[in-house]
């Protein structure tokens, strides 16, 4: 076996640049100018338990260290918008210069945005994106508020398109018709939706119709992935082609039920994941998983950080930047 890397260049989706000093006045601006005291950022994280934000908050706060000298200070949400919310308001009582947001619920966005603008705190928001409406907001009323992550329709477009460049395009039985386990992120997530929206798409648009056997929430967990392809696994036998997972913690759960089962990725089953972690690359390196896609954390983390300081400096930012995915995939 060997590894095929098609790569996606980097890229960066800009607003209309808005500076800081039509929001709210930052009192991170006064901080910054006084010579030997570093800037102050707070970080509140969805869920410490999500691998792939474990390593992005590392990288973030190595990052803002290393680079900025800032003080960091980060709150684990726990998976629970009330926990945020009130970590949040306590954020705030030490007045940080800035404040850097992984929200536990997105549509909650409006609320922590206003807490923030009322303390004269800017906030950057990194992975979950809010909706539409709600950058729009920030736009119209020249709030200091911004958006880092990626678009997370082309993680799902590069899954669908990883399975069909295998040999028989994920049509294992020839019939014209990729059947589908799908397990995704959270049940309600925009982030899971697209994935499993946009990875259908792009297999129906190579021609092929999608049948999607079973479809249920594993949560981004692991030990959900394994347990939900087992079921599926049971209840469909050889009739599932692909197995869709939000991310590759899930694949890795399902890979073990795959061995149990005595199905063969690459033989009589394609599995799919998104993030790129270190233990998946190394199962599509030995041909345990057909691909991943890689959702680069560091990228992510720099640009968050850059992001916040600008703001906290009164400096000019974008409202939405955006890192390209790139496609690892497991190649005959």
């Amino acid at each position: 076996m060997k590894i095929k890397w098609l790569v996606t260049a980097f890229c960066c989706v800009i607003f209309p640049l808005t500076s800081c000093s039509g929001s709210p006045s930052n009192p991170g601006v006064a901080v910054q100018e006084k010579e030997g005291e570093s800037i102050t950022v707070g970080i509140s994280i969805y869920d410490y338990d999500d691998d792939f934000m474990t390593l992005y908050r590392e990288e973030l706060k190595k990052y803002l260290d290393e680079t900025y000298g800032a003080e960091v200070k980060i709150a684990d949400g726990g998976g629970s918008a009330a926990v945020q919310d009130k970590q949040l308001e306590e954020f705030i009582k030490t007045a940080p210069d800035v404040m850097i947001i992984n929200p536990v619920d997105a549509s909650r966005t409006e609320r922590m945005v206003d807490l923030c603008s009322e303390a004269g705190i800017p906030a950057v928001f990194i992975n979950r994106e809010p909706p539409e409406s709600e950058i729009e907001r920030w736009k119209a009323e020249k709030i200091g508020a911004c958006y880092v992550g990626t678009d997370q329709t082309q993680a799902g477009t590069y899954q669908g398109e990883i399975v069909l460049s295998m040999p028989d395009h994920g049509d294992i039985n020839g019939d014209g018709i990729i059947s589908c386990i799908v397990i995704t992120g959270e049940a309600g997530s925009q982030e899971a939706a697209y994935r499993t929206e946009y990875a259908k798409k792009a297999m129906e648009d190579g021609g092929y119709e999608v049948e999607t056997l079973f479809e249920k929430a594993g949560n981004w967990q692991e030990d959900e992935g394994e347990r939900l392809a087992a079921e599926a696994l049971a209840q469909y036998k050889d009739e599932a082609e692909v197995i869709l997972c939000g991310n590759d913690a899930m694949a890795i759960g399902a890979e073990r039920a795959l061995k149990r089962s005595g199905r063969t990725v690459g033989k009589d089953i394609y599995l799919m994941g998104v993030d790129a972690l270190e233990p998946a690359v190394g199962m599509v390196r030995d041909g345990r998983m057909t691909g991943t896609v890689l959702n680069d954390y560091k990228s992510q983390a720099h640009m968050a950080a850059d992001a916040a300081v600008k703001m906290a400096g009164g400096e000019k930012y974008d409202r939405v930047s955006r890192a390209g995915y790139i496609k690892i995939v497991m190649g005959e």
